[in-house]
């Protein structure tokens, strides 16, 4: 069975709120809109770890572009890098990330961030809890 896309305007008032809240993903969620129950569950998750995280929003997107990246999942790519554009990383940062250029491009902090979501995502096994 396909889903057709659900116009935005369709969506239910509080998905409106938590994807417009959330940001970008509108193609996604014109197709996942078809199960309001669900994908506001979804939503509602991904706003409280992002109300509640400690760590800065930029870093959040560059972990979850790195992850994107390491998962092949170009749909995930584009629409993370847009929003990691958006909080203030740069585009050949971006691009050092595809090409493995990246190291000499960002902070000792952010350069702990990309290779931290790869080890995770490639092999979670490989790290050690903090003590």
């Amino acid at each position: 069975m396909r889903l057709d896309p659900l116009p935005f305007n369709q969506f239910d008032p509080d998905l409106q709120d938590l994807v417009s809240a959330y940001g970008s993903f509108q193609t996604w969620t014109s197709v996942a809109g078809n199960h309001a129950s669900l994908t506001k569950a979804i939503f509602q998750l991904l706003a409280d770890q992002r109300q509640g995280s400690v760590l800065p929003p930029d870093v959040v997107e560059l972990a979850s572009v790195t992850v994107s990246l390491v998962n092949q999942c170009q749909y995930c790519i584009v629409q993370h890098s847009a929003k990691a554009l958006g909080l203030g990383i740069s585009q050949d940062q971006l691009d050092g990330l595809l090409d493995g250029s990246a190291e000499p491009l960002f902070s000792a902090r952010d350069w702990r961030v990309v290779s931290y979501a790869r080890a995770m995502t490639q092999d979670v096994h490989s790290l050690r809890a903090a003590t």
